[in-house]
């Protein structure tokens, strides 16, 4: 790739669809943060909850330690389907990161590329540079000879 202003477009897009998968990732990280706290408060109000010493009453009559279980039973199912919407935001998570990383990858291609031209340009304007001394000692060596 030698055009300057393409290998500055495909940069900039991929620069962009960068941030935009890192705005992404960061709402997915917040997210899992948020399920991880509703988690402990959950584990926390059931732990308040069962040792809680209002409940001996609950407990000695079947009806309600029945309801008792009940009550836990659902619990730890909120807390299950909590876990495992955040072993898929992990999962969503790993895969942003991988594309993230593949971004990375190809904007380090592109830098390369323009590197690879900047120092031709620079290689050429030098050849020209020293052309043109060339052909003016020369010249003046011509004239000065004449």
């Amino acid at each position: 790739m030698n055009n300057d202003r393409q290998i500055l477009l495909i940069n900039k897009a991929l620069r962009s669809q960068r941030d935009s998968f890192l705005s992404e990732l960061t709402k997915i990280n917040r997210f899992i943060e948020k399920k991880l706290a509703n988690i402990k408060k959950i584990m926390l109000y059931q732990n308040e909850y069962s040792s809680n010493d209002n409940l001996k009453l609950s407990k000695t009559i079947p009806a309600l330690h029945k309801n008792f279980n009940l009550f836990n039973k659902k619990i730890d199912k909120v807390i299950e389907i909590e876990e495992i919407e955040i072993e898929n935001l992990k999962k969503t998570q790993k895969t942003m990161l991988d594309k993230i990383e593949e971004l990375n990858q190809k904007i380090k291609v592109m830098n390369q590329f323009k590197e690879k031209s900047d120092l031709q340009k620079r290689m050429e304007s030098e050849k020209k540079e020293q052309k043109y001394l060339d052909e003016l000692t020369s010249t003046k060596h011509i004239r000065g000879q004449s």
